[in-house]
């Protein structure tokens, strides 16, 4: 099944529709944080200080029959989460070790109250490492970037392909670079 089949939905979400269960994508966690840190001017190279604002923020994953929304402190940011600035800066935020165990705690709680579907790059080796069935999926950068490209123009969004393929790429590269470290730190 390619990409161009599911119409910009991810394997993810058909299977959770199909099966009734909840759908989760786990980036867009990182991405509301990333997004509120931002907007409140935090120092993204604070992990410390960017716990503390994670502490102090709701984050909601609401199913609607358009998909999923996200809700940050009661505010539906769903389509700022994908604007540039946050994603040039998610990897960061998500860099640092307080974050990303406050993230997998949270992320934990959501899949002990539902049956869940997670989508993210490292639910079944780290989130959930003894989940029931896991399926890695890996997407080639012009895969991923043809869809976002899509879902963004049906937002009204003007993107370019080509910028879209470089950032999926870059993001790509320093996730590596971070997990890498991450792993070091353990």
């Amino acid at each position: 099944m390619t990409a161009r089949l599911l119409r910009g939905k991810t394997v993810a979400k058909i299977i959770a529709g199909k099966l009734g269960y909840v759908y989760i994508d786990t980036g867009a966690m990182y991405r509301a944080i990333t997004y509120k840190a931002l907007k409140m001017g935090a120092d993204l190279h604070d992990g410390v200080k960017l716990k503390d604002l994670l502490d102090k923020t709701s984050i909601d994953l609401r199913q609607t029959g358009n998909g999923q929304k996200v809700v940050v402190d009661g505010q539906n940011v769903s389509d700022a989460i994908r604007y540039s600035d946050v994603t040039d800066h998610v990897s960061l935020v998500s860099s640092h070790r307080e974050v990303r165990e406050e993230m997998v705690r949270r992320q934990r709680k959501l899949a002990e109250t539902d049956n869940v579907v997670m989508d993210g790059r490292d639910i079944g080796t780290h989130v959930l490492p003894h989940a029931q069935v896991k399926i890695f999926l890996k997407a080639s950068v012009e895969e991923r970037a043809e869809r976002r490209y899509k879902e963004e123009r049906e937002k009204g969004m003007r993107t370019s392909l080509e910028q879209l393929r470089q950032t999926i790429a870059l993001r790509d590269k320093k996730d590596k670079k971070e997990s890498e470290r991450a792993r070091c730190l353990r």
